[in-house]
């Protein structure tokens, strides 16, 4: 349904109100129909085309894809936008791609940066995107070698075993993160 909403607004012209229901549906979209989601970003005006809405769902299409340089700068831009008009949910939620494509191209010591500010975040989406992206912070940090910085966000991390456990795949990683560190 959400596919015809779309296909409906773009053929009345209004833009505006497809990539609502882009933003809205996307990420499912992005998955299942990425095909017609870039079509439908390529039909965009120019200046919807650097919304945010739009900006996340371009990178999520090249992360996809593989091509992880452009995305992540896509997904820089859709972190900026976002933040830019106070959407800290899908900010964060942003960041969780832009987080793993950073790790994706090695370039851990940006991942600290994208991570900044996970423990003051409030709102509930915000909040479980955050500690997401500071798992990959933990992932970068063990990498890199930074294994007591990677241990003590680590323990912030585990404080709550509830909600711990849904990351718990990402703390796989990091411990694979601090053997490659290791040689």
């Amino acid at each position: 349904q959400a596919a015809a909403a779309i296909q409906h607004w773009l053929a009345a012209g209004s833009h505006e109100r497809a990539l609502d229901h882009l933003g809205g549906a996307g990420a499912n979209l992005v998955r299942t129909s990425p095909g017609s989601v870039s079509a439908w970003l390529a039909t965009m005006p120019e200046a919807l085309r650097r919304d945010p809405r739009a900006l996340i769902l371009e990178g999520q299409l090249l992360w996809g894809a593989g091509d992880h340089e452009k995305a992540r700068v896509q997904l820089r831009g859709a972190v900026a936008g976002f933040e830019g008009v106070g959407d800290e949910d899908r900010a964060w939620l942003a960041r969780i791609y832009l987080a793993d494509t950073l790790v994706f191209l090695g370039r851990y010591e940006e991942v600290s940066e994208v991570a900044a500010g996970w423990e003051e975040v409030s709102a509930p989406i915000a909040t479980f995107a955050a500690m997401a992206v500071a798992w990959f912070e933990v992932i970068a940090l063990s990498t890199l070698g930074a294994i007591e910085r990677a241990e003590s966000l680590r323990a912030r991390l585990l404080r709550d075993p509830a909600v711990a456990a849904q990351f718990s795949f990402i703390d796989v990683l990091s411990t694979s993160g601090r053997g490659l560190a290791a040689g």
